[in-house]
């Protein structure tokens, strides 16, 4: 009796780790340059339904996504439309991180942006290319599921 409670306990705990590792979360990043000031919502990762690929586009001058639905996920029904994974329009060594990113095509114009996954990534102002683009303290941090 009390193995399987433990033993229930260990998979509710495993079950809510796995959750967590799959949400996405958001923050607002402001460029620390007075002149600058721009500030904008960054979303990276998904949630157990979707996946997400955040990056920046030089020619819309924003933060865009492509999303598509996770597969496998627990949660899709047939009622779910399913949007395949983008294929990348690339694949590029990043020789500040050590890794390789991928390009996709931005959803809004025919530019095309470099895939970013953290928040440690973004370390420039995408305007004004200065160094002291953070996260907003003073702002709240948004979980994405």
């Amino acid at each position: 009796m009390y193995g399987r409670k433990l033993m229930t306990a260990v998979l509710v705990v495993l079950a809510a780790g796995s959750v967590i590792a799959l949400a996405g979360e958001g923050f607002v990043f402001k460029c620390q340059n007075k002149e600058c000031g721009f500030n904008s919502d960054v979303v990276f990762g998904g949630g157990m339904m979707f996946e997400r690929a955040m990056g920046w586009c030089h020619k819309c001058q924003a933060f865009k996504a492509v999303v598509w639905t996770r597969p496998g996920s627990p949660l899709v029904g047939p009622e779910t439309k399913i949007v395949p994974e983008p294929k990348p329009l690339a694949e590029v060594w990043v020789s500040a991180i050590g890794q390789t990113r991928k390009v996709y095509k931005c959803p809004t114009c025919d530019g095309a942006f470099l895939e970013i996954r953290t928040a440690e990534e973004l370390c420039c102002c995408p305007k004004c290319s200065k160094p002291g683009f953070k996260i907003d303290p003073d702002a709240p941090i948004m979980a994405v599921d």
